[in-house]
């Protein structure tokens, strides 16, 4: 196995910690729909700043005020095949209102074509800095780490790419990262970074995952790899830190020709593993032991729950409407203080009547639970909208944090494109249910009744399309209304039909060839119901 190299860096990094300050001005829009508040970090040279990265680049201490985020400069002059010109770090003090930035920490004037940034750190990484860590990789040199507290840099591999890096929440200096080649592996310091194990191999063969570590040295790692010809989400568990791994075992998910790179996330949750992935079809699944018989390491007794049949659909809360729709970038984010357990994403949202300054689009939406999963709920907006002309990665950091009864959510996601630069914004968002009756964290008993708009078996058949499908429903009442295919953003991409709908079934024929490849949101709306269903657009 390949030796670490070392690389103690005493002026030459005292350069790259100088402080490059700029303070980012917030633009705050606060509405009971979309309690949230938006900043710029920086401008960033490529969706890589988010895309593509194992692990987090969110950290969020638990005074819920400090907040340190990863992300690449543009190239200058700006190179769209190499869009980074090195790897820094931004840092807030004040829930993200303003920003101090440090870099670059790169070790090569070279530009990068990927950087997959990640950050981890300890509960309180606010008293002490050598508790918070970066991983990040440059293109030529591999994977590397580092302390921002002592400053130690190390090279950890050579040829391992999209490192993911956490730290033991009982041992601040108990560090793990991983990285993958075609296989996976792992290196381990126990000393806050000042050594390093050797090369550890996770697993033989697969894609790049994620790990959390829980309690007593226990740590579990997702990925994904071919089975028989289709992809399937994977996992490894370890009870002795890191050092030694189970044989990969399967999630009981739905088999895809392929899963993506960055559409799934896993955490630990009061010694629970919890993992979600998102495939082409556009099924997003949540997988996580039975609250009421989990089971054990190693023989867990799994729940897979489709993240759409809770997420899309149309509800009611007093006299308002909304259509919510899940679309993609799932991420995991919890409070145990509180039991709150949250899934985010990007999502389609609606609100009828609109209130004042209200926009229908994609915002981040999430799923969320405060009975340890035993039931869901959809939530409200937790950002000001997302939409713009690329897909705007997303990724929520792990901790929530709950202040004077008001839980935060800390996201960061980028409009930047896979050849063009954009800025990398900082989303924080407050974490409440579309129907507030019952909304109590933290008590043991809860009557969540979340209450549906009228059902009208809305489907769309197949879901996954490429020149054409049958949109089918039911209304119980005649009168005027309209089906409409909405894109991801929230544009209208295509009317169906626009008039009089009498009562009973419906069937609708629809040329989907003119579309592009995407995500769409298949809309009814009549004078006597509302309702969606998600569609798949691939050649």
């Amino acid at each position: 196995m390949m030796k670490l190299v070392l690389i103690l860096t005493i002026c030459g990094l005292c350069m790259v910690y100088a402080e490059n300050y700029r303070n980012s001005e917030c633009s705050v829009k606060i509405t009971p729909e979309s309690p949230s508040t938006r900043g710029i970090i920086a401008e960033v040279g490529g969706v890589n700043s988010i895309l593509g990265s194992a692990g987090k680049n969110i950290c969020v201490d638990a005074n819920g005020a400090d907040i340190a985020v990863m992300y690449g400069s543009p190239s200058e002059p700006y190179d769209a095949y190499h869009p980074f010109g090195g790897v820094f770090a931004a840092y807030s003090t004040n829930q993200g209102e303003t920003w101090n930035h440090y870099g670059p920490f790169s070790t090569t004037s070279a530009l990068l074509r990927f950087i997959c940034p990640g950050i981890d750190g300890a509960t309180n990484f606010s008293q002490n800095r050598e508790e918070l860590y970066s991983v990040w990789q440059e293109d030529i040199n591999g994977t590397y780490v580092m302390n921002w507290g002592t400053h130690i840099l190390t090279q950890l591999s050579e040829d391992c790419s999209m490192p993911c890096i956490g730290v033991n929440p009982d041992d601040p200096l108990h560090v793990m990262v991983t990285a993958s080649n075609g296989a996976n592996y792992t290196w381990i310091s126990t000393d806050g970074g000042y050594t390093w194990s050797d090369t550890i191999m996770v697993t033989n063969s697969g894609h790049a995952g994620h790990f959390r570590w829980g309690s007593g040295d226990y740590a579990f790692f997702t990925y994904h790899d071919d089975y028989n010809g289709d992809e399937y989400p994977y996992y490894v568990e370890s009870t002795d830190g890191g050092y030694t791994w189970t044989s990969p075992a399967l999630l009981p998910a739905i088999g895809s020709n392929f899963l993506y790179w960055s559409e799934f996330d896993c955490e630990v949750i009061d010694d629970h593993p919890f993992a979600v992935y998102d495939d082409p079809e556009g099924v997003m699944q949540l997988f996580y032991p039975d609250p009421d018989n989990p089971g054990s390491p190693g023989a867990w007794n799994w729940i897979a729950l489709d993240v759409d049949s809770i997420g899309t659909g149309v509800f009611s809360y007093q006299d308002t409407t909304w259509m919510t729709m899940v679309f993609h970038y799932p991420s995991i984010a919890y409070d145990s203080d509180h039991e709150i357990i949250l899934i985010t994403y990007e999502g389609f949202y609606e609100v009828t009547p609109p209130p004042v300054g209200w926009i229908d689009g994609c915002y981040l939406g999430g799923i969320v639970s405060i009975d340890h999963g035993r039931t869901w709920c959809p939530t409200r907006p937790l950002s000001e909208p997302v939409g713009g002309p690329n897909e705007n990665p997303s990724e929520t950091a792990h901790r929530l944090v709950t202040i004077n009864d008001t839980t935060y959510c800390y996201s960061t996601w980028t409009d930047a494109g896979s050849s063009s630069i954009g800025n990398q914004y900082f989303e924080l968002g407050v974490v409440l249910p579309i129907d507030l009756d019952g909304w109590n964290p933290g008590v043991a008993e809860n009557d969540r009744g979340i209450r549906s708009a009228p059902n009208t078996n809305l489907t769309v058949f197949p879901s996954v399309v490429n020149h054409s499908c049958c949109v089918s429903f039911n209304i119980s009442q005649p009168g005027i209304g309209n089906i409409n295919f909405f894109d991801a953003s929230g544009r209208l991409a295509k009317v169906v039909y626009s008039g009089y709908l009498k009562s009973g079934y419906h069937n609708y024929d629809i040329t989907t060839s003119d579309l592009p490849n995407g995500i769409y949101m298949v809309v009814l709306k009549s004078d006597s119901a509302q309702d969606a269903a998600k569609l798949i657009k691939m050649r």
